[in-house]
């Protein structure tokens, strides 16, 4: 029997499988258009924040052993853009952090499967002022009205800097804010009542999961108890921590849980294989080296273990080079000591680092007419300083002034009532070392 195609019949096969093909081909074509995209994004997000955008010097760096110091790369995007949870942690309202944040946050939209959604968690508002949140993501609130509305609250953040995030959840509808904090009310529970008052009053909001005993590790207390004295947390021979704040340890676990439950709550419904992914925001000290807010998110989801991604922002003094090799591992290295090379992920800070620092002022504009007109400035302004020599000044500060600048006191008593005029310059005495006679 002939399995020959006749005619229209032939054709039409050929029509479908050609149907087919180029489905398929688009297809391909759309996933990998959507996957340049995804790279774009994620690439971007670990690029250094702008100097003109942001007003400081900013540069990103991997945390990981094997490259550790190193600039942030294509690898690092990736990880990030594709992990199912990335907690930032910040130093609040400074804008190179916001910036990371929103490069963050459009890498892992990019990067959503269908009907996927991202939950942003924010530390800045709790949970009561939700419905701000709301309204101005549905563009019926604006910013300057959110943020009267929001001082009118206990929480006392400046949310100006976080406009452009915020501005994501109103032009993005797979982008959800939510806010992420409980009330300072239940931290105060702690302090002038007891932990287990305070955790009986959240549980009954649903804030606490049921089996939150607000109990921390004593790396965790460690860790809290340096932000608070600063402490260096990796001197050799290590110092232990003080138990002034043991007391308030509680009511700082608190903040810690509640986050994390809310998190564990957005992103539960789905499971492993959901699509769902969660953008945290919170101060570095809720979420370095895992302490707080990442150790309990994972406990609630474990599933999350190697599909998480940390993010630490780190303040530099304004005179450290961000771009030396050498520098920067020694930045790092001091920041954070020998346990950013541990093995395990857990124990290490992050996996990235934002350093920054304040960019500095731009050189004062040169004079008009060149160094002959900035002599004749100069010539001006002593003139002027000249025109108050008459007036007769505080001898005792003067005299003062000038021991510290290295006048004996015969020098000073040999200046008399000129000492105010000299108050301003250092010794000459000293630098020339007269000798008797001389």
């Amino acid at each position: 029997m002939s399995l020959a195609l006749q005619g229209s019949s032939r054709r039409a096969v050929e029509a479908m499988v050609g149907g087919s093909l180029a489905v398929a081909a688009g297809a391909l074509v759309l996933r990998a258009k959507r996957a340049a995209r995804c790279l774009s994004a994620a690439t971007a997000a670990v690029e250094p924040p702008p100097e003109s955008l942001t007003g400081y010097r900013a540069a990103v760096f991997s945390l990981r052993p094997s490259s550790f110091g190193h600039p942030a790369g294509e690898a690092d995007a990736r990880a990030m853009a594709d992990a199912r949870l990335v907690i930032v942690g910040e130093i609040h309202s400074i804008p190179p952090c916001v910036e990371l944040q929103c490069r963050a946050a459009l890498a892992m939209l990019a990067s959503l499967e269908a009907g996927g959604r991202l939950h942003v968690v924010l530390e800045h508002l709790n949970f009561e002022q939700q419905p701000l949140l709301d309204a101005y993501a549905a563009g019926t609130l604006e910013m300057a009205a959110l943020l009267e509305q929001y001082k009118l609250g206990t929480e006392g953040h400046d949310l100006a800097p976080y406009e452009p995030l915020l501005r994501l959840g109103r032009d993005h509808g797979a982008l959800q804010l939510h806010a992420g904090f409980i009330p300072r009310s239940y931290a105060k529970i702690v302090m002038r009542e007891s932990k287990e008052a305070a955790i009986e009053a959240a549980r009954a909001q649903g804030y606490l999961a049921k089996g939150e005993t607000l109990d921390g590790t004593e790396e965790h207390y460690s860790f809290f108890e340096s932000l608070l004295t600063h402490r260096p947390l990796h001197a050799q021979p290590p110092l232990p921590p003080t138990d002034k704040f043991r007391r308030m340890f509680p009511a700082q676990l608190i903040k810690d849980a509640a986050m994390a439950h809310k998190v564990s709550r957005l992103l539960t419904p789905q499971g492993e294989g959901g699509a769902d992914k969660a953008l945290v925001v919170c101060g570095v000290g809720h979420s370095g080296y895992s302490h707080g807010v990442p150790e309990r998110i994972e406990r609630a989801l474990p599933w999350l273990a190697g599909r998480s991604f940390r993010v630490w922002c780190l303040q530099a003094h304004e005179s450290a080079d961000l771009r030396g090799a050498e520098p920067v591992r020694e930045l790092l290295t001091d920041a954070f000591g020998e346990s950013a090379f541990a093995a395990d992920v857990a124990s290490r800070p992050a996996e990235l680092c934002l350093a920054f620092s304040e960019a500095p002022p731009p050189p004062p504009p040169a004079a008009e007419g060149g160094d002959e007109a900035a002599k004749a400035a100069t010539a001006a302004a002593y003139n002027a300083v000249g025109s108050t020599a008459h007036l007769s000044g505080d001898g005792l500060k003067a005299s003062l002034v000038m021991r510290r600048l290295g006048y004996t006191p015969e020098q000073v008593a040999c200046a008399g009532a000129d000492a105010p005029n000299f108050q301003g310059v250092a010794s000459p005495h000293t630098l020339a070392a007269l000798q008797p006679g001389e």
